[in-house]
């Protein structure tokens, strides 16, 4: 994975594994990881991008990844196993829904 640092302007390495949240809170939102796109490869102009899913079949959600045209059943991201089929890659975006509001204690009526 890579981020940004504003000090120097510039992209940096990060030097350990990022183990993306599929629950994410911001500002009272409620927020669902739905995608997460990966980059293989040596440099942003060059290399192949391939993306994991968040789906629903049947009323299940489940993980697939997409590479091109084809699709194969993944892992969520929480699963310990990670995203075994990118291990080569680089995470570079990562997609969430918002799912609902989320109301402190204080907030909620007879609380």
């Amino acid at each position: 994975a890579q981020e940004y640092d504003a000090a120097s302007g510039r992209v940096m390495k990060v030097p350990h594994a990022v183990v993306p949240s599929e629950d994410l809170v911001l500002c009272g939102q409620q927020y669902a990881l739905v995608s997460c796109v990966f980059h293989h490869g040596e440099g942003f102009r060059t290399g192949h991008y391939n993306a994991c899913c968040r789906t629903s079949h049947g009323g299940r959600a489940r993980w697939e990844m997409r590479d091109d045209g084809e699709v194969w059943p993944s892992v969520p991201p929480s699963d310990a196993r990670g995203w075994k089929t990118a291990a080569d890659s680089s995470v570079h975006i990562l997609m969430y829904a918002r799912v609902a509001a989320v109301l402190e204690p204080a907030r909620v009526r007879g609380a």
